[in-house]
């Protein structure tokens, strides 16, 4: 059982912080929502959320743009994220 863990692994790059609170966007429906989380262990560029995101959950990771709380989103898969459109 050696590093048995129950969080659960995000980019660090999916945090993002107001004061000395740590957040997360998920997408609920077709929204975005801030939902504020417990951070664990950091490593290798991904860090542990130990409360306030469920297994579920959407994530949201990288957007194009600011995404503010309860703000209508897309979801694009990796295979559109390439391709391009005319």
């Amino acid at each position: 059982k050696a590093n048995q863990r129950l969080g659960i692994s995000i980019p660090d790059y999916a945090l993002f912080y107001k004061g000395s609170d740590t957040y997360v966007r998920i997408v609920e429906g077709d929204h975005a929502k801030q939902v504020p989380v417990v951070l664990g262990r950091k490593q290798r560029g991904f860090v542990e959320i130990t409360k306030g995101l469920s297994a579920n959950a959407l994530l949201v990771e990288r957007a194009s743009r600011y995404l503010g709380d309860g703000e209508a989103v897309t979801i694009e898969t990796a295979s559109e994220a390439g391709s391009v459109q005319n």
